[in-house]
């Protein structure tokens, strides 16, 4: 049976308290990497582009020996690097919708503006007059399809860690066995902090009118959150993954008795 997605939240808090500091300390050292290679021209973002499957992949690893209780060994992190190839394909399958809608987008607006500067006036009318049908248009088009496989995808680093020997379309297929009919469950806890987050931004802003010091307590806040939510994506691929488990040993259970 599945937990309910506040009792996983729980969970994951009870477990992200005592391993906040390692928690902080694996976040500081993927976001060094990340903003090292940004400040390398050209080749800084093709290696990120290369190895941040392995990054996100190495960040579940860790968060997972924590959640998992097997230890706090930082290195694990660094285990992401040795499946770089699946990690890679896994990151492009899962964002490559995004990343080709944008270059499409941009390359369509480069030809018909920057090529045709005096299309400029033309367009610009007809965006303004159209604005609310055509955003909507966007996000129907763009934002949907693409949060839709997001989510369909989600456990696919959680399998890749669980089952390195699985190639990318097996990874793939179990991550969709896995979430079907859970889709909207990972939506609804994902909507829990949107709504958590969204919270604390507008009374940060709103006091902030007042004093800065809110910030000192804000920040923080926001950090444990965002740790909270890791350890709780750990929380739902391991309800996931049991449930599965418990099915498929019932599954077993029945075809071994009418045999």
């Amino acid at each position: 049976m599945k937990t309910d997605n506040i009792d996983l939240i729980q969970e994951a808090r009870k477990k992200t308290i005592p391993n906040i500091g390692w928690i902080f300390l694996v976040f500081l050292i993927y976001l060094f990497i990340s903003g090292i290679l940004g400040l390398i021209p050209i080749i800084g973002g093709i290696i990120q582009l290369i190895i941040a499957g392995s990054l996100q992949l190495g960040m579940v690893m860790y968060i997972a020996q924590l959640y998992r209780g097997t230890g706090k060994d930082l290195g694990v992190f660094f285990n992401g690097f040795r499946s770089i190839g699946k990690a890679l394909l896994i990151y492009i399958v899962k964002y490559g919708y995004f990343l080709l809608s944008i270059m499409i987008i941009g390359i369509a607006a480069y030809a018909f503006i920057v090529q045709s500067p005096e299309n400029y006036t033309i367009i610009y009318s007809f965006i303004l007059a159209n604005r609310i049908y055509l955003t909507l248009l966007a996000i129907a088009i763009i934002l949907l399809p693409g949060i839709y496989l997001l989510l369909l995808l989600f456990p696919c680093y959680y399998v890749l860690m669980d089952k390195p020997d699985l190639s990318v379309r097996e990874v793939i297929r179990e991550s969709k066995k896995l979430m079907k009919g859970n889709i909207g469950k990972l939506l609804g806890m994902l909507f829990l902090f949107l709504i958590v987050i969204s919270a604390t931004a507008f009374f940060t802003f709103l006091f902030m009118m007042i004093t800065t010091f809110i910030l000192i307590i804000t920040i923080p806040f926001f950090l444990l959150v965002l740790f909270v939510l890791s350890m709780s994506m750990m929380a739902f691929y391991e309800d996931l993954r049991k449930a599965s488990e418990t099915t498929q040993n019932g599954d077993d259970y029945i075809t071994e008795h009418l045999q």
